[in-house]
């Protein structure tokens, strides 16, 4: 799988990816060598830059079985609907995807009203994004590994909204900041693209259930 996927995503070798059957092995291996690596270049970024103020999570106010459905159910299966669903041709996909992200906008304008115009101006971005594949990538979604790029970056730098005041960061910090979600916006992807949008979910989930159960650890062990 981690082959593969290193074909699929940044050589020419494939014009299409066609589905495979799914291996729980490979995708725990393939999981393992990312979650190393990705923590590896964390810890590298963190002595380089320092630590970065961020927003509070809301963990802390949420009961522990809360907290596993809004973080390892609801932000992986909401958040793989809107960046990832589409990247595969399918009847329903663009127009499931496109209905998420606009009920996500409702949602923010019924609670938060305009307070957050950042993550408003991403959703439209994104729903501009989707309505273009759509109508141009075809049966045959030759070129994929372009969206599947688009999807990593848009999916990585909606995440700056998880830090403090993020306009008085240098811009040069942005990707760094980001860097383990575009590493999983990638993988997502191939994953989704590769076995299937649940698979992707799986991912997201898994991926997800590490800090949430480190900070629940940390919080019983105070």
């Amino acid at each position: 799988m981690i082959k593969d996927f290193l074909q699929v995503t940044f050589t020419n070798r494939y014009k299409t990816v066609e589905t495979r059957p799914f291996k729980v092995m490979s995708f725990i291996k393939f999981f393992i060598v990312f979650t190393i690596l990705v923590f590896s270049v964390i810890g590298l970024i963190t002595v380089v830059m320092g630590s970065v103020p961020k927003k509070g999570s809301g963990l802390a106010s949420m009961s522990v079985l809360y907290g596993l459905f809004i973080y390892i159910i609801r932000y992986p299966l909401l958040e793989e609907t809107v960046f990832r669903l589409w990247l595969k041709p399918g009847k329903y996909n663009h127009y499931i995807s496109l209905a998420c992200c606009l009920g996500t906008l409702l949602y923010m304008w019924i609670r938060y009203g305009l307070d957050n115009i950042f993550t408003w101006y991403y959703y439209i971005v994104l729903i501009a994004v989707i309505l273009i594949n759509k109508f141009t990538s075809g049966k045959d979604n030759n070129h994929f590994r372009l969206w599947m790029y688009i999807s990593a970056i848009l999916f990585g730098f909606v995440h700056l909204n998880n830090y403090a005041d993020v306009l008085s960061i240098d811009i040069w910090k942005y990707p760094l900041l980001v860097f383990p979600q575009l590493c999983l916006g990638l993988a997502a992807a191939y994953i989704r693209l590769r076995y299937g949008f649940k698979y992707s979910v799986l991912l997201h989930s898994v991926n997800n259930f590490i800090p949430w159960i480190m900070f629940v650890l940390f919080a019983a062990s105070r």
